[in-house]
């Protein structure tokens, strides 16, 4: 502390690996500025809308579950919503580090995603994230939907709005443009082209996203 002059314009925030928290905000830190602490995490902030702010993450973290990743941003979230920032928004980032938790094992960093510069950088974070658990959550098998007429309509609408196919019919161009398609969109873990089933979180993903 005596070896930092800005020590009082700096907040921290620590948890230690038995839970234990900590949460400081220097006397010369922007209104509204505070933070708190309690077992397992801490939660500080500066120029933020006010106390709400803070109340509103802790309460939203509190009453979530589910892996840390999602607990967090949905703690970001409701801070957001109760005002967040009052300057306005423009960034926002969540990272995860777990012992080999990385891509293949690669590295610790388990989720780290960013976003540095958009009008709603919460909602953006959220849709990375949904994407970072179609792309590397576990392939359940109550999941596992049967690629029957009434689906496979469907994703002929999406393959002809890429230009894979040039028909909204079902043709014998179908499976092969659907596994070009699913290969673009990196879910080839989430497809079983043997038994003609797409996990439904990935089925609805691809709806929502090509369908609008």
């Amino acid at each position: 502390r005596e070896s930092d002059p800005d020590f009082e314009s700096r907040q921290i925030g620590i948890v230690d690996k038995n839970g234990d928290s900590f949460s400081f905000t220097g006397k010369k830190c922007y209104d509204f500025a505070g933070g708190i602490s309690k077992p397992g995490f801490a939660i500080q902030g500066n120029i933020l809308a006010g106390e709400v702010v803070i109340n509103a993450i802790e309460s939203a973290y509190l009453r979530s579950s589910g892996p840390l990743v999602d607990r967090l941003v949905a703690a970001l979230k409701a801070g957001d919503d109760a005002g967040g920032d009052k300057r306005g928004k423009q960034s926002a980032a969540v990272y995860v580090v777990k012992e080999n938790g990385g891509y293949a094992s690669f590295n610790d960093r388990m989720v780290d995603y960013r976003v540095d510069d958009d009008p709603d950088p919460i909602r953006k974070l959220l849709d990375l994230v949904e994407l970072y658990h179609l792309y590397f959550d576990e392939s359940m098998e109550d999941e596992k939907l049967p690629i029957t007429s009434i689906i496979a309509d469907q994703l002929q609408q999406v393959l002809a709005k890429v230009s894979l196919i040039t028909t909204n019919s079902y043709s014998k161009d179908f499976l092969p443009a659907l596994r070009e398609f699913i290969g673009n969109e990196n879910f080839e873990d989430r497809v079983d082209f043997d038994k003609m089933t797409i996990d439904k979180p990935v089925f609805e993903y691809l709806i929502r996203r090509f369908n609008k």
